[in-house]
């Protein structure tokens, strides 16, 4: 959940790809909820639906490390050939910005502006890039999480925009 001035943090692994698409994170605002524990929000509603994606060159240099020995190029798409992230790559907002490198690790920032009175549609991870569909990955990525199997390939960010 995110803190008194609206930002938030939260660890990942560097996303995997699967078949069809590049690099990136969904992520959904929610609103109007309740976060009792500190850990688990419940009820209000969803803001906004979409992804975050990296700039490919960043994505080759991590995918050259070991830990993604197993990961190939088969399937992986760039940025600009991507159906959801498509010709946004001049638009703020799309790119998460890094800082650090594939060896020691990566800090990433992003601000995304959104209208906790909108509601997006329910159902899946409609409304990316665009407004166009991006769902959830299909079973059997081939940019799946490092050989240890810690976390997961395609991580959800849920950050409360109230």
């Amino acid at each position: 959940m995110t803190d008194a001035d609206g930002a938030v943090e939260f660890q990942s692994i560097y996303p995997g790809w699967y078949t069809s698409r590049t690099v990136h994170i969904h992520m959904k605002v929610h609103h109007g909820g309740t976060g009792a524990d500190g850990e688990t929000y419940e009820g209000g509603t969803t803001s906004h639906t979409g992804q975050l994606f990296f700039a490919d060159e960043l994505s080759d240099e991590v995918f050259a490390t070991e830990a993604y020995v197993r990961s190939n190029e088969e399937g992986k798409l760039t940025n600009d050939e991507d159906n959801i992230f498509g010709d946004h790559g001049d638009e703020p907002g799309f790119l998460v910005a890094l800082e650090g490198s594939a060896a020691d690790g990566f800090v990433g920032t992003i601000t995304v502006g959104v209208d906790p009175t909108a509601i997006a549609s329910e159902g899946g991870m409609e409304g990316g890039a665009g407004g166009r569909p991006g769902g959830p990955p299909p079973g059997g990525t081939p940019g799946g999480p490092p050989p240890d199997g810690d976390g997961a390939s395609d991580a959800t960010a849920t950050v409360d925009a109230g």
